[in-house]
């Protein structure tokens, strides 16, 4: 009796988490909705960072953002914020390397 309704609650918890109208059952299956239900939300989530990112880009000219950093770095020097900036930087880019390969 138990393993039954471990199973019903499984299901349940499958059906809850499973937001795109069945795509496990499809991935599981290869259907093809599955692919087109995981395409739209990677436009989805492309068009929200793009978004975001274009709001961040507005705030940071708005506040001007750089040259408070540059300023902010210089007063503080010892710190070596501006090689921390940097390191930050090729960091993204290595990352970017390394999630497209």
């Amino acid at each position: 009796m138990a393993i039954v309704e471990a199973r019903r609650h499984l299901r349940h918890r499958i059906a809850v988490l499973d937001k795109c109208g069945g795509v496990l059952e499809r991935i599981v299956s290869g259907s093809y909705g599955a692919h087109r239900c995981l395409q739209t939300r990677v436009i989805r989530d492309a068009i929200v960072l793009l978004l975001l990112s274009l709001a961040g880009f507005g705030a940071a000219v708005h506040f001007d953002a750089f040259e408070r950093f540059v300023q902010f770095s210089r007063q503080h020097e010892a710190w070596q914020i501006d090689e921390t900036a940097c390191a930050a930087i090729l960091a993204a880019v290595g990352l970017l390397v390394f999630s497209l390969s």
